[in-house]
C-alpha cells in the first residue's frame, strides 16, 4: 500500500480503502462499556488537559521524549504488515499494547496480532474495537515467535501460543467521547498512553502514538499514527486525522 507522506483533507481520496473495522456499537460510559473494562475519561478528571495548555505540554512531551512514539523509536520497534488480511483491528491492538508495555518499562516484546483471530472464528474479517479489547483482556496476545505477520489462521502457529498470550493482557482502558474526541485524545497522549483508534472514512484501525503542535493545521495538531501495512509511522492532519473512535490502554500484565 502506497500512502501520501502526510494524509490530509485534500488528499485522503488517494488512500487505498480498508474494510477491517466495524462501527462502534457501545455508548461512552454505558454498562456495556464498563463490562468490557472500558472506563469513561470523565471518571479521571485529572487526566483532561485544558486546550490553552496544549502547546506547552506537547512541546514539553517531545523534549522529554514522553510520547509513545518516543518509546517505539528508542526500542527500534519494527513495523508490522497485515498483508492481505482484514485484521487491522488486531494489528493496531497489538501496537497499542506494545506501547503500553514500553511505558511500564517492560522489555520490548513484539506481539502477534493473528493470535486474536479466534474473535472472528479464524475468518479473514473485520471486527469491533470494543470487542477486541474485551477479548484481549480475557485471553491476551501471544508474542510474535508463535505466529507470523499476514496470517489469520492457526495453521502456521507454534504450539503453546495460548499459554504465551496470557502473559500479554491489556487490563485497563480509558474511553473517549465523540463530542470531546480531540481534547480526550490529546489528554491521554500527554499522559503517555497509546491510543487504539478507528477512522471511519478509511474503515481502518490504527494506533496513535503522539501529536505535534502545528499552528498551520486544524486544532493546531499533526497526528502521529502507527499503521499496519509495513510502513509504521505515518502522519495525518485536518479533519481526516481526528479519530472517530478511540481508547487508551492504561495497564497490562507484567511479563518479564
Amino acid at each position: 500500500m502506497t500512502l501520501p507522506r502526510v494524509i490530509s483533507d485534500a488528499n485522503w481520496r488517494d488512500v487505498p480503502q480498508q474494510f477491517g473495522v466495524l462501527p462502534r456499537f457501545i455508548d461512552y460510559g454505558s454498562p456495556e462499556a464498563l463490562a468490557r473494562g472500558i472506563h469513561p475519561l470523565e471518571d479521571y478528571p485529572d487526566f483532561v488537559v485544558p486546550e490553552d495548555e496544549w502547546k506547552e505540554r506537547i512541546q514539553e512531551a517531545h523534549e522529554k521524549k514522553a510520547f509513545p512514539i518516543h518509546h517505539f523509536e528508542a526500542s527500534d520497534v519494527p513495523a508490522k504488515s497485515q498483508g492481505s488480511t482484514s485484521f487491522c483491528w488486531a494489528y493496531s491492538m497489538a501496537s497499542a499494547v506494545e506501547g503500553c508495555r514500553l511505558l511500564e518499562a517492560q522489555p520490548y516484546c513484539r506481539l502477534a496480532p493473528a493470535t486474536l483471530g479466534w474473535l472472528v472464528d479464524w475468518r479473514n474479517a473485520g471486527y469491533y474495537l470494543s470487542e477486541t479489547i474485551n477479548g484481549a483482556r480475557q485471553r491476551g496476545i501471544a508474542s510474535s515467535e508463535f505466529a507470523p505477520d499476514g496470517v489469520y489462521t492457526t495453521k502456521q502457529f507454534k504450539d503453546g501460543w495460548e499459554a504465551d498470550a496470557l502473559k500479554h493482557k491489556p487490563l485497563e482502558w480509558f474511553d473517549t467521547r465523540k463530542a470531546d474526541m480531540v481534547k480526550h485524545c490529546v489528554s491521554l497522549l500527554l499522559a503517555g498512553l497509546p491510543l487504539y483508534v478507528a477512522l471511519n472514512w478509511w474503515s481502518h484501525a490504527l494506533a496513535v502514538l503522539a501529536v505535534e503542535w502545528d499552528e498551520s493545521e486544524l486544532h493546531n495538531l499533526r497526528w502521529v499514527y502507527w499503521n499496519s501495512h509495513g510502513d509504521g509511522r505515518i502522519e495525518m492532519v485536518g479533519r481526516k486525522g481526528v479519530p472517530d473512535e478511540a481508547y487508551a490502554v492504561g495497564s497490562s500484565t507484567f511479563s518479564p
